[in-house]
């Protein structure tokens, strides 16, 4: 499936067995750009794996969600389910994640995560979704800015989430 944006310029929804390797690339890069804004997430190949997995949950139908591609495979966004519910209920409905949107430096500021987020909110829609799990780290300027723009009205609450280190990982 090809949706187009312009004339030369398409968004990809993932769906084929050459994605993995795109997504794999894609989603690494994604990675680092976290750890430098001051996530604690680490890149290893459980880390990796675990993605992997949801990303292909997403397009063999196991588990509700999208991955888009955009940019001639220069940007991806991942979003869905999780794979494990709660063990309490919950407000929030059917929810699902906001993996991450991720547009390589040469390819931002042209609308490609405007245009990734749209559809993706359709297309979770589409498959019964009631709210959208995510967030932006504070050191992310543009990434809260475009967010709290595409999902101005609709934004239920904002959290800021805070580690404490106990000592134990020094």
């Amino acid at each position: 499936m090809s949706i187009a944006v312009a004339e030369d310029q398409k968004l990809r929804i993932a769906q084929e067995t050459e994605d993995g390797n795109i997504f794999l690339e894609l989603w690494g890069e994604y990675i680092d750009t976290q750890i430098e804004m001051g996530s604690d997430i680490i890149k290893t190949d459980k880390t990796m794996n675990y993605f992997e997995d949801i990303f292909w949950s997403y397009v063999d139908g196991t588990l509700d969600g999208v991955t888009i591609f955009g940019a001639d495979n220069n940007a991806v966004l991942m979003w869905g389910e999780t794979g494990s519910d709660f063990p309490y209920d919950t407000s929030r409905g059917k929810w699902g994640s906001c993996w991450g949107t991720y547009i390589r430096p040469e390819y931002r500021r042209m609308g490609w995560s405007k245009r990734m987020r749209e559809i993706a909110k359709k297309i979770l829609q589409e498959q019964g979704f009631e709210t959208l799990v995510g967030g932006v780290f504070s050191k992310n300027k543009i990434g809260r800015k475009t967010c709290d723009k595409s999902f101005s009205g609709n934004v239920r609450s904002h959290h800021e989430t805070f580690l404490v280190d106990l000592g134990g990982n020094k």
